[in-house]
């Protein structure tokens, strides 16, 4: 199962990577009028989804609760295979922050967007 899960993320991180850029693309050198402010927060998106799906893809974090609260999180990923010293496990501390960085800032991105269709609806002339 944690072979399957390695896997399935790599698969994941790539398809994420090759349709992330291909919406940065688009964005970026087809852009609309319409969507002049929205475009900032897309490319926020997608910085984040970059970021969050290689720090997935790297760490692979499980869960595991006991049932006296301790809550933690173990990367079985296919960094964890590998010995000590080589070199990708120094990327597990960086990958760990940057999964929380990005599950944090999908929050504050989602309350940036409402915001903006909020304000966009009930008063166009602030945006």
């Amino acid at each position: 199962m944690i072979v399957s899960l390695a896997i399935s993320s790599l698969i994941c991180f790539f398809i994420a990577i090759n349709l992330n850029l291909l919406l940065l693309y688009l964005i970026l050198f087809r852009p609309s009028i319409q969507l002049t402010g929205y475009k900032w927060i897309s490319i926020g998106f997608i910085i984040t989804d970059l970021v969050f799906s290689s720090a997935y893809s790297i760490i692979v974090p499980m869960w595991h609760a006991d049932g006296n609260g301790l809550v933690v999180l173990i990367p079985v990923g296919f960094t964890s295979s590998l010995p000590s010293s080589h070199f990708l496990n120094s990327l597990l501390r960086p990958a760990f922050i940057l999964w929380h960085i990005g599950m944090m800032s999908t929050s504050f991105l989602v309350a940036a967007t409402f915001t903006y269709r909020y304000t966009f609806i009930c008063r166009s002339n602030i945006i």
